[in-house]
């Protein structure tokens, strides 16, 4: 179960950090373009 656990736990860190890379780079745009 633990090695179950940990695979689930990588998959969450990298779906939000893919979220805060995005968000970020579209934060980013916006305030060049303003």
């Amino acid at each position: 179960m633990s090695g179950t656990a940990s695979i689930a736990v990588g998959i969450l860190m990298i779906f939000l950090f893919g979220i805060g890379y995005i968000v970020g780079r579209c934060v980013t745009y916006d305030e060049k373009d303003n």
